[in-house]
């Protein structure tokens, strides 16, 4: 029998879609990675106002 809560720990389609669209926002110079300074830039906002480089780490 299926654990009925494990649904609740995956991701919907919805959620991946809006993901990617903040990545592909936050991945500036088209690599498909995000370096430091682009993630800091884009998605410190997201994870604490004053996120450093040395956090992020």
């Amino acid at each position: 029998m299926a654990d009925d809560h494990a649904v609740d720990n995956e991701i919907n389609f919805e959620s991946l879609k809006a993901l990617k669209q903040v990545f592909d926002s936050a991945d500036e110079d088209g690599s498909g990675e995000l370096d430091i300074e682009e993630f800091c830039a884009k998605l410190g906002p997201h994870l604490g106002a004053n996120l450093t480089k040395q956090q992020a780490r």
